[in-house]
């Protein structure tokens, strides 16, 4: 077995870029979406674990607003920490607005009723705090292959 950082594996070593089901992630443009620096600056490494361009950061709907022309199918990671935010509004505005983007919202502990709130909102994936980071992995895989998505 090699572990990473060995000789014999780097993080350009496809076993280092894929999930556990073998989907391939390097390459899958993303963009983060949460107000809270620190939970950017893990998901950020999280992304760059796997390969994943992180193409754009923003703090809120304005920020996303002057995202520029994507060309390729984005996941959109919207960290929403606060349920009481109007974070769904603004995910299902900004997917409306920008078919290239999927939607993958990470909610916190214990906030089961709000997934539905995600999926009504246009969001192709959810994962719940704490997330084991293969789940995290295949999230982004999953939302990446999904459709465009457009809010209610």
């Amino acid at each position: 077995m090699r572990a990473f950082g060995s000789p014999g594996i780097s993080a350009r070593d496809p076993v280092a870029a894929t999930t556990s089901d073998g989907t391939r992630l390097n390459r899958i443009p993303a963009v983060l979406w949460g107000s809270n620096e620190d939970t950017r600056l893990l998901l950020r490494g999280l992304l760059r674990l796997h390969q994943c361009p992180n193409v754009y950061e923003v703090a809120n709907l304005d920020d996303l607003e002057a995202l520029p022309p994507l060309f390729a199918p984005t996941v959109l990671i919207v960290d929403a920490e606060n349920p009481e935010g109007p974070w769904d509004r603004d995910l299902a505005a900004a997917l409306a607005a920008r078919p290239e983007l999927r939607g993958l919202v990470v909610l916190p502990r214990d906030s089961a009723p709000l997934e539905s709130r995600a999926r009504a909102a246009g969001a192709a994936e959810v994962i719940r705090r704490p997330f084991a980071i293969q789940d995290f992995a295949q999230a982004v895989a999953t939302t990446a292959a999904a459709g465009a998505t457009t809010g209610p």
